[in-house]
């Protein structure tokens, strides 16, 4: 939880507080609210598992409202990654235009059952609570880039039909998002994995698109 308190407490001090954030592992919203002095009146906490989508229209309801004694609103939704499908939708829409006031701090244990669009509008943030699992075909990101092109095609080969291909595009998304906090410039692998993921469920060719992707590590 320090680790949490101490990226927030710096992005407050920079000015630069994220409209939304993931928590990967456990949450203690209250220590949340307190460094950000946001009062119980202006907190919004879904703790009903799974979220539905009548918790996702109240909390949109509130959110439009102006804080009542604080600078900001806190919502927070624990157990992001047992939510419905339209429920998430909804709460998409919050993502894609949150009111200036509003932060929205979500909790899960399990990444790969969060929509990547969702993922994709939050700013995510390990836990040290929060264990990894890594698939046994992972390679991480540095030991891509010192593969040849044909050792990166026979990979992409080799991962595109495993079940843990999820998982291996969620660890390498960390990896850009850690770069990212350390001051990297990683939009552009970001954006790229996105696009792998929302490509998935289309007639796309897997193994073409994970080549692509490979290529790109350096």
């Amino acid at each position: 939880m320090q680790k949490i308190l101490k990226m927030i407490s710096l992005q407050k001090d920079q000015g630069r507080l994220s409209h939304a954030y993931l928590v990967m592992g456990n949450l203690d919203a209250s220590e949340i609210a307190d460094l950000l002095e946001i009062k119980i009146a202006d907190q919004f906490v879904i703790e009903n598992e799974p979220v539905k989508i009548a918790d996702i229209r109240m909390l949109t309801h509130w959110i439009g409202l102006r804080p009542h004694s604080s600078k900001n609103k806190l919502a927070v939704i624990h157990k992001i990654d047992n939510i419905t499908l339209e429920a998430a939708n909804a709460l998409l829409k919050i993502l894609e235009e949150p009111p200036a006031s509003s932060i929205l701090v979500l909790q899960a244990e399990k990444k790969e059952k969060i929509l990547p669009t969702i993922l994709s509008r939050c700013q995510i943030i390990k836990n040290p609570s929060y264990e990894k699992i890594v698939p046994q075909e992972y390679l991480a990101v540095e030991v891509i880039a010192k593969k040849t092109f044909k050792e990166r095609f026979d990979y992409a080969a080799k991962i595109a039909e495993t079940p843990n291909l999820i998982k291996i595009l969620n660890l390498w998304e960390e990896y850009y998002r850690d770069q990212m906090l350390e001051g990297k410039d990683t939009r552009r692998g970001l954006k790229r994995i996105f696009m792998v993921k929302d490509l998935l469920s289309t007639n796309t060719s897997v193994k073409l698109l994970l080549e692509n992707l490979l290529l790109y590590f350096e």
